[in-house]
């Protein structure tokens, strides 16, 4: 369902609800849009992200630790300029011959992941090399990794945390056509065969698409940007008093402070820390860590007016 909603843009079409001017002035990179929370566009890739990690993170908090993801941005690939507008054109010329070749072109979506300069250059100017020397043994080949838009996860392992604890990954749209299977150490680097297209570490449930360097920046065309960060605490940390001075008094209860910030935030926002909260009052995180969740989510600047405004009543 996800991908039915978001093949309904076009890339180089610019969303009604999405400001130019701030798009311009806060985004990360050269070439994108930066979405409105309230976006639908936003909210599905969010929700299709979101998803995929919680999913596979879930055996973790079970096992060994609380991790949430948080999303802090979607950006969109704009593909309005000429250089940028000739790498659609070739991507849907590629897709059209290779379902014309095959029957089908058996184009999907899939996440790939990569540091803040990798994700720059792959949207920006292309693929310059495959990922998977970061997965060592792991890798299927010497190709591009990506993972499948439901199990964003594996792609998650390749990124690298900036100095704001971000991290950044691409949603893209990948002519597969004809896969085969690839083994996990394997050295191959092209199609074994003029049968076949794309790679995949297993044909009946696969967990990674590769993508042939030959192919790369003609079988893959990046979509969106997620900025994201990652919190983990071991399960049954106590909650220790902070030994850290925090902008959040003692004597401030965290509900009433909640729910004024609530009043400032999209409720994807509210959400996620109403589940550090849960999390918090079961237990599972200290105190100290709830207060950097409310403080990385809100911003230190809306946290700071909430509480003077709660002081002032």
């Amino acid at each position: 369902m996800e991908e039915v909603s978001l093949q309904s843009s076009s890339p180089s079409s610019s969303s009604s609800s999405t400001n130019d001017e701030e798009a311009s002035s806060s985004s990360r990179f050269s070439g994108v849009e930066k979405l409105r929370e309230g976006d639908r566009f936003y909210k599905v890739v969010e929700k299709l992200f979101l998803g995929g990690m919680r999913r596979r993170s879930s055996a973790v908090n079970n096992a060994a630790a609380v991790r949430v993801d948080v999303v802090t941005s979607v950006q969109r690939c704009s593909y309005s300029a000429r250089s940028m507008e000739s790498r659609s054109k070739l991507f849907k010329a590629v897709a059209d011959m290779t379902g014309e070749a095959r029957g089908d072109a058996n184009v999907r979506f899939a996440w790939y992941g990569a540091s803040a300069e990798g994700v720059a250059e792959a949207v920006e100017h292309g693929f310059g090399k495959a990922n998977g020397g970061g997965l060592g043994t792991g890798a299927h080949g010497l190709g591009v990794h990506l993972s499948p838009p439901h199990s964003p996860y594996g792609s998650s392992l390749l990124c690298r945390t900036n100095a704001d604890g971000e991290r950044h990954m691409v949603l893209c749209r990948v002519v597969l056509g004809n896969s085969e299977r690839v083994e996990a150490g394997s050295l191959q680097c092209h199609p074994s065969s003029e049968e076949f297209d794309s790679g995949v570490d297993d044909l009946d449930n696969p967990r990674w698409y590769i993508i042939w360097s030959t192919h790369m920046n003609t079988h893959i065309l990046p979509e969106y940007v997620v900025t994201f960060k990652t919190f983990s605490q071991p399960q049954g940390t106590k909650r220790a008093a902070s030994t850290v001075k925090r902008p959040i008094a003692t004597w401030l209860s965290f509900p009433r402070l909640l729910g004024e910030i609530g009043r400032s935030l999209p409720a994807s926002k509210v959400q996620a820390l109403m589940t550090f909260y849960d999390q918090y009052k079961e237990g599972k995180l200290s105190k100290d860590t709830f207060i950097r969740y409310i403080r990385s989510t809100v911003g230190d600047k809306l946290l700071a007016s909430t509480i003077r405004r709660i002081r002032g009543n």
